[in-house]
Protein backbone atom coordinates (compact mmCIF):
# COMPACT_ATOMS: atom_id res chain seq x y z
CA UNK A 1 0.00 0.00 0.00
CA UNK A 2 1.03 3.62 -0.46
CA UNK A 3 0.97 6.06 2.45
CA UNK A 4 -0.11 9.60 1.59
CA UNK A 5 -0.98 12.81 3.43
CA UNK A 6 2.18 12.68 5.50
CA UNK A 7 2.83 16.40 5.08
CA UNK A 8 -0.53 17.21 6.71
CA UNK A 9 -0.03 15.00 9.78
CA UNK A 10 2.56 14.48 12.50
CA UNK A 11 5.96 14.26 10.80
CA UNK A 12 7.75 10.94 11.13
CA UNK A 13 10.99 9.53 9.76
CA UNK A 14 9.89 6.24 8.19
CA UNK A 15 12.31 3.35 8.64
CA UNK A 16 12.34 -0.07 7.01
CA UNK A 17 10.45 -2.58 9.17
CA UNK A 18 8.64 0.10 11.20
CA UNK A 19 5.31 -1.15 12.59
CA UNK A 20 2.31 0.83 11.37
CA UNK A 21 -1.18 0.67 12.83
CA UNK A 22 -4.03 0.98 10.32
CA UNK A 23 -7.40 2.27 11.53
CA UNK A 24 -10.47 2.41 9.30
CA UNK A 25 -12.36 5.74 9.43
CA UNK A 26 -15.83 4.97 8.00
CA UNK A 27 -17.13 8.34 9.27
CA UNK A 28 -14.43 10.30 7.43
CA UNK A 29 -16.26 13.10 5.58
CA UNK A 30 -13.78 13.08 2.66
CA UNK A 31 -13.55 9.33 2.03
CA UNK A 32 -15.80 6.60 3.44
CA UNK A 33 -13.02 4.06 2.72
CA UNK A 34 -10.35 6.09 4.57
CA UNK A 35 -7.71 4.15 6.49
CA UNK A 36 -5.54 6.23 8.83
CA UNK A 37 -1.91 5.25 9.40
CA UNK A 38 -0.43 5.58 12.89
CA UNK A 39 3.04 5.24 14.35
CA UNK A 40 2.45 4.69 18.04
CA UNK A 41 -0.36 7.10 18.98
CA UNK A 42 0.50 9.62 16.23
CA UNK A 43 -1.52 9.76 13.02
CA UNK A 44 1.07 10.10 10.24
CA UNK A 45 -1.00 9.73 7.07
CA UNK A 46 -3.54 7.65 5.17
CA UNK A 47 -3.58 4.70 2.82
CA UNK A 48 -3.85 6.14 -0.70
CA UNK A 49 -7.25 5.84 -2.33
CA UNK A 50 -6.77 7.58 -5.66
CA UNK A 51 -4.93 6.44 -8.77
CA UNK A 52 -3.27 9.89 -8.78
CA UNK A 53 -1.59 9.32 -5.40
CA UNK A 54 -1.24 5.53 -5.29
CA UNK A 55 1.86 3.71 -6.51
CA UNK A 56 0.58 1.59 -9.38
CA UNK A 57 1.54 -1.80 -7.92
CA UNK A 58 0.00 -1.30 -4.48
CA UNK A 59 -3.52 -1.62 -3.09
CA UNK A 60 -5.78 1.37 -2.52
CA UNK A 61 -7.89 1.81 0.62
CA UNK A 62 -11.11 1.03 -1.29
CA UNK A 63 -9.64 -2.37 -2.24
CA UNK A 64 -9.12 -3.29 1.43
CA UNK A 65 -12.79 -3.54 2.42
CA UNK A 66 -12.24 -6.86 4.28
CA UNK A 67 -9.53 -5.36 6.46
CA UNK A 68 -10.42 -5.42 10.19
CA UNK A 69 -11.19 -2.04 11.81
CA UNK A 70 -7.67 -2.08 13.28
CA UNK A 71 -4.82 -3.91 11.58
CA UNK A 72 -1.09 -3.57 11.07
CA UNK A 73 1.48 -3.11 8.35
CA UNK A 74 5.25 -2.93 8.08
CA UNK A 75 6.99 -0.06 6.37
CA UNK A 76 9.00 -1.28 3.37
CA UNK A 77 10.68 1.62 1.61
CA UNK A 78 10.53 4.99 -0.07
CA UNK A 79 10.19 4.68 -3.82
CA UNK A 80 10.73 8.07 -5.43
CA UNK A 81 8.04 10.17 -3.69
CA UNK A 82 6.04 7.17 -2.48
CA UNK A 83 6.03 5.65 1.02
CA UNK A 84 5.37 1.91 0.57
CA UNK A 85 4.14 -0.51 3.26
CA UNK A 86 2.91 -4.12 3.32
CA UNK A 87 -0.03 -5.47 5.28
CA UNK A 88 0.80 -7.70 8.22
CA UNK A 89 -2.14 -9.67 9.59
CA UNK A 90 -2.14 -9.95 13.39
Amino acid sequence: MTIVGTSFQKQVQFKEGMKLKLVKEPDNSYDKDAIAVYVGSDKVGYVANSSKTNFSKSSMASELKNLPKISYARYLTDYFDYHIAKLKWE
